[in-house]
């Protein structure tokens, strides 16, 4: 439960941090802040997912409808935040092999949430957090010994269909690199096939990102629920707002 409400909290710092981005603000000074009447939050305006039912979905000071990705947002990181304690063992052992671990891939999600509601509102994605996740990859992969870690499947048994050995951190760099690499070539293929109109180049860089970081398995589960949920996104403009030519966020 700790895991899940410290979640929670990180949720609210990443909407803050994907908010400032979108708009150029510095996010790690400042105050937040309405997003209409720009009125300073209080303490007790921030709680995560608290705040938003007791004021109702609403500002306390404009009254102005607050969007309701600011809860969702905070819910997907706390339950990711269990998920991977779950999965890097922490809570069954408290060490400092599982705790590096669990801020290693705590750290990755993070990002990518932040590239996800970064694209949300402007279709691109920010490169320079794709230059920051690579950089902290290979300061990982320098600083610690693969063979020390456990190794981590989010798709259990799914990840063994597509599996190359990693015994050491040579057979582990290499591994990931070969599937961020592939990964990428998938998405500039169908970028190339559809003349840029499928798909966008940005999530190719994405995926690049997603292979070095975890299995092979584990990305192409996520490329499953990601084309799931987009395709029942697109059935909502379609019977919504019955619109058949608009992008979304992939």
């Amino acid at each position: 439960m700790l895991f899940f409400i410290f979640g929670l909290f990180l949720g609210s710092l990443l909407n803050n941090i994907a908010y400032r981005l979108v708009r150029g603000e510095n996010f790690v000074i400042g105050s937040s802040k309405c997003d209409y009447c720009q009125k300073k939050l209080n303490w007790y305006e921030l709680i995560p997912i608290l705040s938003y039912i007791i004021q109702k979905g609403q500002c306390r000071n404009c009254k102005t409808k607050i969007s309701f990705r600011y809860p969702l947002t905070e819910l997907i990181s706390g339950l990711f935040a269990y998920k991977i304690a779950e999965k890097t063992l922490l809570l069954n052992a408290f060490n400092l092999t599982n705790f590096i671990y669990f801020l290693y891939f705590l750290f990755i999600v993070s990002l990518l949430l932040i590239l996800a509601l970064y694209d949300l509102e402007t279709f691109y994605i920010e490169e320079r957090i794709i230059y920051f996740a690579i950089i902290f990859w290979l300061i990982f992969i320098i600083s610690f010994d693969y063979v020390n870690f456990p190794h981590v499947n989010f798709a259990d048994s799914f990840n063994y269909l597509i599996y190359l050995p990693q015994t050491n951190i040579k057979e582990y760099a290499f591994n990931r690199l070969y599937f961020g690499y592939l990964l990428a070539l998938g998405i500039v293929i169908i970028f190339l096939l559809t003349l840029g109109k499928g798909i966008g180049l940005g999530d190719a860089k994405i995926l690049f990102i997603l292979g070095l970081y975890f299995n092979f398995g584990d990305i192409i589960l996520t490329l499953v629920f990601s084309i799931i949920i987009g395709g029942i996104f697109s059935l909502f403009i379609l019977f919504k707002k019955r619109k058949t030519k608009q992008s979304i966020p992939f």
